[in-house]
């Protein structure tokens, strides 16, 4: 192609001096882009790297959480049954000293 206007071939062509130098900064932005694009491509792996290790921390810690939560049901459920314990106990003395009492009226001893 010809480096000399079409108008006046005495003189360089500007638009195809201007038009190089578009094409230089388009390819300049390309490499750019391409570079840019390669980190932020590369970020998000590591991004989706790290939320795959949170998920996993957070069903350990919701793992931790129902243990937790069995272990509180099972010492809030300790003072009831030493209660219960208790008055069986006691139920059984009462009834012993009550048969007890029958048999001393009775003349058993």
């Amino acid at each position: 192609m010809s480096e000399k206007c079409i108008l006046d071939p005495e003189r360089d062509c500007l638009g195809l001096m201007k038009a190089r130098e578009l094409e230089k900064d388009v390819n300049e932005l390309r490499k750019q882009n391409s570079s840019s694009h390669e980190r932020i491509f590369d970020r998000l792996g590591e991004l989706e790297k790290q939320e795959g290790i949170q998920v996993v921390q957070y069903e350990h810690i919701l793992e931790k959480l129902d243990q937790l939560a069995g272990d509180v049901k099972e010492l809030k459920a300790k003072p009831g049954k030493r209660w219960e314990s208790i008055i069986e106990k006691v139920i059984g003395l009462l009834a012993a000293a009550v048969v007890g009492y029958v048999l001393a009226q009775i003349g058993l001893q």
